[in-house]
């Protein structure tokens, strides 16, 4: 079983020119949402499944003069449920032991060859946010990772044939 949030995110345009003086405008729009999974979860422990969904519910939800991500709805699922269109990647996020981690999976700029695969890792605190210095990235090309170093060499490789 796996836990399903589905959030909206909105934007402020009025905060874009202010000047941080005085009540910051308010012009809000609609810019999407995010699906975030916490995975393998234990189906018969109904109670702390609610108090999980609660947890991380308040962990992704943030505000701010320039932005708020509010939970629109959460759910169980079966593990084998698709959860997202074919062309959205949901967020995961599991608990390390230590932190929440946030576990985005991007696919590839469309002019690089250097990789099939970007994985990347946040720890977040308490309150949702990352905690600094923790951000890591891995790269996959062909079933097998690769350093940052790695895809940025054959990225300038690339970039040579084309000059």
């Amino acid at each position: 079983m796996k836990l399903v949030i589905r959030t909206q995110f909105m934007e402020n345009y009025g905060a874009h020119d202010w000047d941080g003086e005085g009540e910051c405008p308010q012009y809000w729009k609609a810019k999407g949402g995010y699906v975030y999974v916490v995975e393998h979860l234990n189906w018969l422990d109904v109670d702390a499944n609610k108090e999980l969904a609660e947890t991380v519910c308040k962990l992704i939800s943030n505000s701010d003069e320039y932005s708020s991500e509010y939970v629109i709805d959460w759910s169980f699922e079966e593990d084998a449920e698709p959860v997202t269109q074919e062309w959205e990647i949901p967020i995961r996020l599991f608990f390390n032991g230590d932190n929440w981690v946030r576990h985005e999976i991007r696919a590839p700029y469309a002019y690089t060859k250097a990789y099939t695969e970007q994985n990347c890792f946040w720890d977040l605190d308490a309150n949702g946010n990352t905690v600094e210095g923790s951000y890591r990235t891995l790269y996959y090309f062909k079933g097998e990772a690769r350093s940052e170093v790695e895809v940025k060499a054959i990225w300038e490789a690339e970039q040579a044939e084309v000059a």
